[in-house]
């Protein structure tokens, strides 16, 4: 059999049209919604956020977490000078914002606060500790892989 010139280019064309109606299809199932709802001002208050991490970076006493993989469990701790730190340590996961969490913590001198993370998915998240101690604010993060 035969193809003629006008089947093949009525072929190719059905298969062009085939192809592209299935892309569409597959855009259309994929969720492309920002993961932070309010980056414009987050944007806004970079230079803040930028002064915050060259406080964290240039303070020798300051507030660490450490994440355990074998129990699941981020330990924040703050040292001898590191005294009266009040703060936010957020989850945050960049493939959902439904599944960021957020602890308080009102960290005391020398002391331990141990933060299950059980009930987070597998993958990866950026832990962002943002707290201030008197009249100085701090910010870090760092990226952990939870298996």
């Amino acid at each position: 059999m035969k193809l003629h010139w006008g089947n093949a280019l009525f072929l190719f064309f059905v298969g062009y049209i085939g192809l592209l109606g299935f892309t569409l299809y597959q855009s259309t199932q994929v969720n492309h919604s920002l993961v932070s709802q309010d980056y414009y001002a987050q944007d806004l208050a970079y230079q803040e956020q930028y002064d915050k991490v060259v406080n964290y970076k240039s303070q020798k006493d300051r507030v660490t977490f450490n994440y355990n993989k074998d129990t699941r469990e981020l330990i924040l701790s703050g040292n001898q000078i590191a005294q009266h730190a009040k703060g936010q340590l957020t989850c945050y996961h960049p493939v959902s914002a439904v599944e960021d969490v957020k602890f308080d913590f009102d960290l005391k001198s020398s002391e331990l606060i141990p933060l299950s993370l059980e009930h987070l998915p597998r993958g990866r998240w950026v832990v962002q500790i943002d707290y201030a101690q008197g009249e100085e604010s701090y910010y870090h993060e760092e990226e952990i892989f939870i298996q």
